[in-house]
Formats: C-alpha cells, structure tokens, sequence
C-alpha cells in the first residue's frame, strides 16, 4: 500500500475529500500490485543486473555502459552518434558524456565535427587491449548469471524478449 507520505500530485481533485483517500490508495496499490507492476519490475531487474555487471567490471574502471559502447566503437562500423545510441539503448546524452570519458581515458578517438561527415570515432591501442582483457570477465559474468538462474536462463531470456516486443506493440499501438 502507499504510504501516507507520499504525495501523488495527479490525484483528481475529488479524492481530496476525507473519504476518497483510501479508494484511491487501494486504485494505486491495485495498479502496481506484484501481478501487474511489471515497470517496478522489470526496471529494478535491469538495475540488479547493471550493478552487478558494473562490480565485475569495476577492476577495469568501466561501467557496462561503457564496455558496451568500446565493444561497439571496436567492431568499427561507421555510426552516427544517434545510431549508436539507439543501437546500445542509451540515451544521446549519456552516450556523449560516455564517450568523452572515454576519449579523455585516451581508449577512442574522436575526429571530426558537425557536418555532413561528422564525427568519427575509433578505437585505439589502448582501448582495444582494454576491451580485450575485459571480454573474459564479459563471459564469466555472463555465465555466472546464467548459473544463478539454474535451469531458467534460456526461459528467462525468451521471457525479456518476449516482455520487450509486447511493450514495443503497445508503444506502437499508443502513436
């Protein structure tokens, strides 16, 4: 149930009276039940995850978003920064501050500017032995949150697709 603390500034302006709180409170915790609160859900899950891969790769001084975005720039396809973003789900803004870090660490470099060319972005030595060593821990991490799951990993994988293409249906159904 919500606490009383909690101040919901959506709430109409009829359930303001003393007897329509509750109703409401019990509408929210019925909205956000364990059944059906699958944002709450979902998004504390990504965030385990996130921690947890951000721990393992903590001797390397990166987070996975970083680790990602150097896997990316190392394959070497030729992006635009939004593509980039899109591609590794960050936003530009956050992928811009990423890259900066990464640039001042000395792992990419950047070239280039605003225009019909852009920027470019590459990998350098130190970047790709970085990211070399870092494939290994990628890969035990990986398996370890396979074998923390026991028999369920792969049914855990169908479940988040098939959890990310009905919210993209519904996304699509909503524009």
């Amino acid at each position: 149930s919500v606490g009383s603390s909690v101040v919901w500034p959506t709430a109409p302006a009829r359930w303001k009276s003393s007897s329509c709180p509750r109703r409401w409170r019990r509408a929210l915790s019925r909205a956000s039940s364990p059944a059906t609160g699958w944002i709450r859900r979902s998004r504390r899950a990504a965030r385990a995850v996130t921690r947890a891969f951000n721990q393992r790769l903590r001797p390397l001084n990166l987070n996975i978003s970083q680790f990602i975005l150097l896997g990316v720039i190392a394959r070497g396809v030729d992006r635009s920064v939004a593509a980039m973003a899109e591609e590794i789900d960050l936003e530009p803004s956050a992928l811009l501050r990423n890259l900066k870090l990464l640039e001042e660490r000395g792992l990419i470099a950047i070239t280039g500017g605003r225009g019909r060319r852009g920027r470019r972005i590459a990998i350098t030595q130190p970047g790709l032995d970085l990211i070399t060593s870092g494939v290994p821990i990628w890969v035990k991490a990986q398996s370890d949150l396979a074998q923390a799951l026991g028999g369920s990993a792969d049914a855990t994988r169908a479940a988040l697709a098939d959890l990310e293409q009905a919210a993209l249906a519904l996304e699509k159904a909503e524009r």
